[in-house]
């Protein structure tokens, strides 16, 4: 046993001495945890995801907000959004993610059909005019859409429920079999209409597939993990003294770290290329939807991941500290920014957070071109800052390059 606790306490004093591999050992964990902590912390019906929308509320009746405690009761969290012209529009360019418009006389039609319900016997879907409400969902944000849909739908059949019951009981005091009777009839019959829409306001008529959705996001983010092999390399190349001997040539810095450049951007392209026929060939990708834009959104994410990688490398000195930054780093840019997991999951304050991150730019041009079908002009901004963040990376490089 004592020469156990002899190897046991060595080997201990080797991990806890490398302070790079505490960090990827502990400090993973912890950030992920927290990470999946704020996004799974809603409440209620949702199975702890946390869902939000944001109610135009035009009628301001008493069942209007009870629709909207009866969605809070869900786990709803619900914002109240001031009427304004063009919020279709907006909702659609991404300014909102999801928004809920009650109409004027809602209420009205839910006491109708209550009357109704009590003066017929049964829930005529003619007796009375339906008000539709309308749910506005981000065509670049639908991960959710299904449950939000049913679960706005089950609050507004509840209001229209207790009304109905509110009813019977003022009715009929006594007889709670009447009322029980009479509750039943039609219930599968809402005194309302709720539209949803989340489609695209460009004139192509393609319908975004799961590809669309998903595999962009996939992509960029191995095409950062590009920034490992680079990083590794040069270390690498450090470490066996090839540096030393390529720098004694008349080759200047700049040279050489372009030529390495250039070499991981064309692995990269033979990446990219070959995700992009699985995404096609498994998931039904489009690639027909604004190709010149949606392949200059890729060849930057290789142009900053390349410079993400080169920098890298002159931060660290060994390569375990290399792959513990490189490791960490990704794993964490790629949930902040959308890539790994929906953006409409992540809290707001994370989702303004991520744009520290090039994934999350990336993502937006996407988001624009191939699923919102904006013009090319709405992902000049994201495009610029995509090239802006490799070329603050390549020059840093550069100037923190060293042999040794």
């Amino acid at each position: 046993m004592r020469s156990i606790g002899i190897v046991m306490r060595k080997d201990l004093k080797l991990i806890f001495r490398d302070r790079t591999a505490l960090i990827f050992l502990f400090g993973l964990p912890v950030i992920f945890a927290l990470l999946f902590g704020m996004i799974y912390r809603g409440k209620g019906g949702t199975g702890a995801l946390h869902l939000s929308v944001q109610v135009t509320d035009y009628d301001r009746s008493a069942e209007s907000r009870t629709t909207v405690q009866n969605m809070q009761k869900a786990g709803i969290t619900v914002h109240s959004l001031a009427p304004q012209p063009g919020i279709a529009k907006k909702v659609q360019h991404g300014n909102f993610h999801d928004v809920l418009i009650i109409p004027a006389g809602y209420g009205a039609s839910i006491h109708a059909w209550a009357h109704n319900t009590l003066s017929s016997g049964a829930s005529s879907s003619n007796a009375f005019s339906k008000p539709a409400l309308t749910l506005l969902v981000d065509p670049a944000q639908t991960q959710l859409e299904g449950i939000l849909t049913a679960m706005v739908n089950g609050a507004a059949m509840r209001t229209a429920s207790t009304e109905k019951v509110r009813y019977l009981v003022k009715a009929f005091p006594a007889s709670r079999s009447l009322i029980s009777a009479l509750t039943q009839q039609g219930k599968k019959t809402a005194p309302f209409v709720l539209n949803v829409n989340d489609k695209a306001t460009g004139t192509r008529s393609v319908k975004p597939t799961p590809g669309d959705e998903q595999m962009p996001g996939l992509i960029i983010y191995f095409l950062f993990f590009m920034a490992n092999s680079v990083a590794l390399t040069l270390i690498e190349e450090r470490k066996e003294g090839t540096l030393r001997r390529m720098l004694s040539s008349p080759l200047s810095s700049s040279s050489l770290l372009t030529g390495k450049l250039l070499a991981r951007a064309t692995v990269g392209i033979l990446q990219l290329s070959l995700l992009i026929l699985l995404g096609v060939f498994t998931m039904h990708m489009h690639i027909t939807v604004a190709p010149f834009g949606m392949a200059l959104i890729y060849l930057l994410c290789i142009y900053a991941a390349t410079g993400m990688g080169l920098l890298i490398a002159t931060l660290g000195r060994t390569q375990e500290q290399i792959q513990g930054m490189v490791t960490m780093l990704l794993l964490v840019m790629g949930l902040f920014s959308g890539c790994l997991l929906p953006r409409v999951l992540l809290p707001k304050f994370m989702r303004q957070v991520s744009y520290i991150t090039p994934h999350a730019w990336a993502l937006k041009a996407v988001d624009d071109l191939l699923l919102r079908r904006l013009n090319f002009t709405s992902a000049l901004i994201p495009l610029c800052v995509l090239f802006l963040f490799g070329t603050v990376f390549y020059v840093l490089a550069l100037a923190r390059f060293r042999v040794d």
